[in-house]
């Protein structure tokens, strides 16, 4: 029998603990994966037009049938070396993109011998089987599904789409002048008698208690901001007091994991995410800190802490600290955007062939079939400067060296 979830102020309070102060990314952590009050371990959908944002996966299969294309070329290397191919995806969402990925592979004769999900969720975990198991055309009996607990080392592909942007992460704001600065941390303090008294209150909401407080940063985080703010300045972008921006402890740490553990292959990493430039830019004072609910951005701080496990939490990924992570551990790396890097891989080729084939398809023209104009539209989506083309970066790294 399942075990009953616990009262959400008892859940804060044990993840408080004997501190009446912790940084945001043990909040954020909680937030997001907590497996009883965790926004990604919900039963409701989170993903897709019925849940609260819609990712790439579910525009269509154009994502697929260009990493379908790369996983084809890393496949033939790999079985000419006699290694085995496998395929491995850190958060799968809600499996669209396993699904279209072996969907397309399937019709390239290129099945792995091996998918991974890599999912800490169990309603996730569920709804990610259930769509593969539904895959247009049978997934063949060779391939074999896992959702594992622990990581094998393999060879081949490992995917990450929009999963870097849910790590959790620190918060600072740069204060030169401050008597206790120049850095500071912002984080979450906890009333439990307010959580208490708010439970026979017409909101009953039980985070009434959370509020944000900045206190002096520890000498490491300071160090490491501090640094950020110099390498900001000597570009002739420096920080004015006050300045806010994000650090994400866990993502270094995720790139020495899947460096030990792929022995050949290539990594793709789809994300929304800038240089370190553009990320630590004074006209960017207020940071990248966001949630998202019900299709609709979430800025306000105060409110991103309101229900928590509610909102999806997220912030820009630090592509620079991401590829520089990448190469340290001895990959080849290359960052462009979501549009350069379809484009350079052929899709405008492919949406031809399978948008145009009617002989009524004229040159400059949109498609005669209203299914094929509404692949068009998720297509521009994809690759659109106002959409997804130019705020989204693919970061390829590659260990090809047997």
């Amino acid at each position: 029998m399942a075990q009953p979830l616990s009262p959400l102020p008892d859940a804060l309070r044990a993840l408080f603990g004997a501190d009446e102060w912790i940084p945001f990314d043990r909040f954020m952590r909680f937030a997001l994966v907590d497996p009883d009050h965790g926004f990604y371990s919900q039963k409701k959908p989170v993903f897709g037009q019925e849940g609260h944002f819609v990712t790439a996966p579910m525009l269509g299969d154009w994502l697929a049938a260009v990493i379908a294309q790369e996983a084809m070329s890393l496949a033939r290397r790999l079985r000419e070396a006699g290694k085995t191919f496998c395929i491995r995806e850190y958060g799968p969402g809600n499996g669209q993109l396993a699904a279209d990925l072996l969907a397309n592979l399937g019709r390239l004769d290129c099945w792995p011998h091996r998918y991974e999900c890599i999912e800490a969720s169990s309603s996730r975990q569920a709804e990610q089987a259930a769509r593969l198991a539904a895959c247009p055309g049978a997934i063949s009996s060779a391939v074999e599904l896992l959702w594992p607990k622990t990581q094998d080392p393999l060879d081949g592909l490992v995917l990450a789409n929009e999963f870097l942007d849910a790590l959790a992460v620190r918060l600072f704001e740069w204060q030169p002048d401050h008597a206790e600065g120049p850095v500071l941390e912002w984080g979450l303090r906890y009333a439990p008698d307010l959580a208490d008294l708010s439970l026979g209150s017409a909101t009953t909401d039980p985070s009434i208690a959370l509020s944000w407080q900045a206190q002096p940063a520890d000498p490491d985080f300071c160090r490491l901001v501090s640094a950020r703010a110099q390498a900001a300045s000597e570009l002739g972008l420096g920080w004015r007091p006050g300045h806010r921006g994000e650090w994400c402890p866990e993502l270094v740490p995720w790139v020495k994991t899947v460096a030990s553990q792929l022995r050949f292959g290539e990594v793709l990493i789809f994300d929304y995410g800038y240089e370190a430039y553009e990320l630590d830019h004074p006209d960017r004072p207020f940071g990248t800190l966001a949630g998202h609910s019900a299709h609709r951005r979430i800025d306000d701080w105060q409110a991103l802490i309101a229900k928590p496990g509610t909102i999806d939490l997220t912030a820009h990924v630090n592509f620079t600290e991401l590829a520089q992570a990448f190469q340290d551990e001895g990959f080849d790396v290359e960052l462009q955007t979501q549009a350069a890097w379809m484009l350079d891989r052929g899709i405008l080729d492919q949406a031809r062939q399978r948008l145009f084939t009617n002989s009524q398809d004229l040159a400059g023209q949109p498609p005669s079939s209203r299914a094929s104009l509404a692949q068009l539209s998720h297509l521009q989506m994809l690759l659109g400067d106002s959409a997804m083309g130019q705020s989204f970066m693919v970061l390829s790294a590659r260990r090809l060296s047997i």
